[in-house]
């Protein structure tokens, strides 16, 4: 007997779908790195906090965090 093509439950035959993560999506929306750095840096400096940033750029507030903090982006100032 051949059961290629049988499906005993209607469920099976449902699409199952995988949503994107904020990782993959953000690759998407920003590919210019710098650009976003960039972005991030001026609404940061114009008082706006890392969860409305991240909400904006579609970005974990972590990360944006991690960016505003990298020591490139410091002054140095001896």
């Amino acid at each position: 007997m051949d059961l290629r093509g049988f499906v005993p439950y209607p469920s099976q035959m449902a699409e199952f779908h995988v949503p994107l993560s904020r990782y993959a999506v953000a690759l998407h929306l920003h590919p210019d790195k710098t650009q976003l750095r960039e972005k991030i840096l001026a609404l940061h400096a114009d008082g706006m906090s890392y969860r409305e940033i991240g909400q904006m750029m579609n970005l974990h507030f972590t990360r944006v965090r991690q960016i505003v903090q990298e020591p490139s982006n410091k002054a140095f100032d001896p």
